[in-house]
């Protein structure tokens, strides 16, 4: 599903961000990505999204050479990925419902073939009562459930989570971190950023779990904790 052979990003060559990447990710895995404060964690995501481009080396994502995607391929394999920040942001004049539909809104596509969904999200993230709730009425547990809802209402492959849970307690954590884990269950591959690691010792109670750790600007694998 992703793959790096020597991979690289930098905005400059003489200063790497990350560098020498070597990965192979299989479709289904749970991943956790480790490692200090601007170590490169939000970059690498980027990649896998592809936000970014590698500016030395290789990367595939779904079979593919990124390198070779123009832009309007680029749109399209970004709705099989689904991304899901710390800091979750939503347009505060529209319910949260539509905030979650808000991606197959902007597609165009009928809302026949989506509202069941939109539904059947809102009742998995507990919040099928505040569907008609603006965003800031709601709590931050609240919002990185909708952040999540929205991430997967296309059905992506993919779940990219960028400290999905930094900003909410540790009973909540657990809840998120247990939706994810379903989602894997389901087939997703889901990859993780994470500085928390007795998030990554709760994930390795319920599902087998592949830890990597940024260190001096390139990947390590296995990393114990």
């Amino acid at each position: 599903m992703i793959g790096f052979r020597q991979t690289a990003f930098g905005y400059d060559a003489a200063t790497p961000i990350l560098s020498g990447m070597d990965l192979t990710v299989n479709p289904g895995s749970f991943l956790f990505l480790t490692g200090a404060s601007g170590a490169g964690k939000t970059t690498f995501l980027k990649l896998c999204q592809l936000s970014l481009r590698p500016t030395a080396g290789r990367m595939t994502l779904f079979g593919v050479d990124v390198a070779s995607l123009d832009r309007a391929a680029v749109t399209r394999m970004r709705r099989r990925i689904g991304l899901v920040h710390q800091d979750c942001q939503f347009l505060d004049h529209l319910p949260i419902a539509e905030n979650i539909a808000l991606p197959r809104m902007v597609r165009g596509d009928d809302p026949s073939r989506w509202q069941a969904d939109l539904d059947d999200l809102l009742e998995w993230v507990g919040l099928a009562r505040r569907r008609d709730a603006l965003p800031p009425e709601l709590s931050s547990g609240e919002r990185q459930r909708a952040a999540l809802a929205r991430a997967v209402i296309g059905s992506p492959e993919l779940i990219l989570a960028d400290e999905p849970t930094g900003n909410v307690d540790w009973a909540m954590a657990r809840h998120i971190l247990h939706l994810l884990i379903e989602l894997n269950r389901l087939g997703k591959t889901v990859l993780i950023a994470t500085h928390d690691l007795n998030l990554i010792r709760a994930a390795r109670e319920e599902v087998e779990v592949r830890l990597m750790r940024i260190e001096r600007g390139t990947l390590v694998m296995g990393t114990a904790l």
